[in-house]
């Protein structure tokens, strides 16, 4: 699978039902991931840091079960998604906030009251780690 396909999957996977800030969040998301891996690591081209971080274990819930393989997804949604991941790997892409964490506002993960909230955008809640 390409780093556009997990790319573009991933942000559909986790917010396909969100307005367009609502993806671009979850893109800056990953792409701050990326970028402090990328800084880590000396690397110089953040691709394979953006699949890596997509895929990296109990990172992005869609992932978990692996059942994103074979999905065939469509759709204005995906044509959304499809777009900010070409923008990613293309160097178009600016990340929309400074958070490099999330959750659903129906979740309360353990880690959520030792981050601020940088933004609430639709459904979602962004925190940065200090």
């Amino acid at each position: 699978m390409t780093a556009e396909m997990i790319l573009a999957l991933t942000i559909w996977a986790e917010a396909q039902g969100e307005p367009a800030d609502g993806k671009a969040a979850v893109a800056s998301v990953i792409w701050n991931r990326a970028e402090a891996r990328r800084a880590k690591e000396r690397m110089n081209d953040i691709r394979p840091c953006l699949t890596a971080v997509c895929l990296a274990p109990r990172q992005f819930s869609c992932w978990n079960s692996g059942s994103l393989f074979g999905a065939r997804p469509s759709g204005e949604a995906w044509a959304e998604c499809l777009l900010l991941a070409r923008a990613m790997l293309g160097g178009a892409f600016r990340p929309s906030t400074e958070a490099d964490h999330y959750h659903a506002k129906s979740a309360r993960p353990y880690w959520a009251s030792a981050m601020p909230v940088v933004a609430v955008i639709g459904g979602h809640v962004f925190y940065k780690e200090v």
